[in-house]
């Protein structure tokens, strides 16, 4: 990845090799294509702890704006001032003062993006208990003047197309998928889904909804999202990690929206660098589109976490296996300017799209590359195909004579 936190005075800085002391071997140790990304939470807020961070090898510091309010970026604000405080590289090896930054540490900000949740409960309860064979009843109304009973659950999902999205017989899960629920009616005049429990468990309000396998109708961007990215653009931060896309067009709306941010934040003819933006693929659908993803974005991060509970948490190694492969295959493009301070250790795939303050929307996209591969749903089931011989062979072998 490429950091760009720099001056325009900085930008002319001439380049030089200098021998790097003994401070520094933990961090020139490091392979040249591995990046180290550091989240910044509680126990790392500090200006102590922030350059122990870059001391070790931080390449990025990752800002999570899942739980920062628009009204409210002091806290990101301070964590961000530190990473551009402490001192990095160029302190070590003699160069800081002048122009030269102190710290040429890359920040990035990963936004919540869109999701599904329950709403509040029956009756107004804080718990409810969901238990195995239960019916529960999934509605977009609101059912917290409605009386608890005990045939059933029904639960709110702030999520009007529901019922148009699932399908009988699929799976709808709860809370990172501790409860599971499967599909055994939908009415589409009520807009609810009849499901019955596969599992037992508690559910509260406000928790995760995952439909696997399903196409969702719901935006890029969420109005938070919006306010957060024109935040990262008016602090210039280098990169954005935009949550939960799903298809190219999803990574083309985030583009859009940083480039007319950046349209709005030019100031005497300077016009901001726009950040790269890392596509997270978090979802099945995500998944089945990672060939026109990729063609969009500057970047990939599978978030594995959230993908365990879209897929059987087994698949995701291959599934982040044969990301990764298509990633390490795909050609990097050119960029239209790079710093010539950059730091040696610091590379991208993709040290890409880097437009010139001046550029316009058109000029700062790159032309898409072009390389041929197997479909992305043939691969996925060549390797289910695989997974599923290794375990019959290994029943076999275990099998008694």
């Amino acid at each position: 990845m490429i950091a760009r936190s720099f001056t325009r005075a900085a930008a002319a800085a001439p380049t030089r090799t200098v021998a790097a002391p003994a401070a520094t071997a933990a961090f020139s140790s490091l392979p040249r294509m591995t990046k180290v990304v550091c989240t910044l939470g509680p126990s790392t807020e500090t200006k102590e702890k922030v350059g122990e961070l870059v001391d070790a090898g931080m390449a990025v510091a990752r800002l999570n704006f899942s739980h920062v309010h628009p009204s409210d970026y002091s806290e990101p604000l301070e964590k961000l001032r530190l990473v551009r405080g402490a001192s990095g590289m160029h302190h070590a090896l003699g160069r800081s003062g002048g122009a030269v930054p102190p710290n040429l540490r890359a920040v990035l900000v990963d936004t919540k993006g869109p999701e599904i949740r329950t709403g509040k409960l029956q009756g107004g309860v804080d718990v409810a208990e969901i238990v195995d064979g239960s019916v529960v009843t999934l509605t977009f109304d609101d059912v917290v003047d409605d009386k608890v009973e005990e045939t059933g659950v029904r639960l709110h999902v702030d999520y009007p197309s529901l019922a148009a999205t699932v399908q009988v017989g699929g799976l709808v899960l709860l809370d990172d998928g501790l409860i599971a629920l499967e599909v055994t009616g939908i009415d589409h005049a009520s807009k609810s889904v009849a499901t019955v429990a596969r599992n037992s468990g508690p559910i509260k309000a406000r928790k995760g909804v995952n439909l696997p396998g399903a196409v969702l109708d719901l935006p890029a961007l969420t109005d938070k999202d919006k306010a957060d990215l024109k935040w990262a653009v008016q602090e210039g931060a280098d990169y954005v990690a935009a949550s939960f896309i799903r298809s190219a067009a999803n990574v083309r709306s985030c583009i859009a929206h940083l480039e007319r941010c950046c349209d709005e934040h030019e100031v005497n003819g300077i016009r901001p660098l726009r950040p790269l933006v890392i596509s997270k693929i978090e979802s099945e659908e995500g998944v089945d589109n990672f060939d026109e993803i990729l063609e969009e974005s500057d970047g990939i991060m599978v978030a594995r976490g959230d993908l365990g509970v879209e897929i059987p948490f087994e698949k995701v190694f291959a599934a982040q296996k044969l990301m990764v492969s298509i990633l390490s295959r795909a050609p990097s493009r050119t960029p239209s300017r790079v710093p010539s301070h950059t730091p040696s250790h610091v590379s991208s795939r993709r040290s890409s799209r880097v437009p010139s303050r001046t550029s316009s929307r058109t000029s700062s996209r790159t032309p898409s590359r072009t390389y041929s591969r197997t479909p992305r749903g043939e691969q996925m089931q060549r390797s289910r195909q695989a997974s599923d011989r290794r375990d019959s062979d290994a029943r076999l072998n275990d099998a008694p004579a």
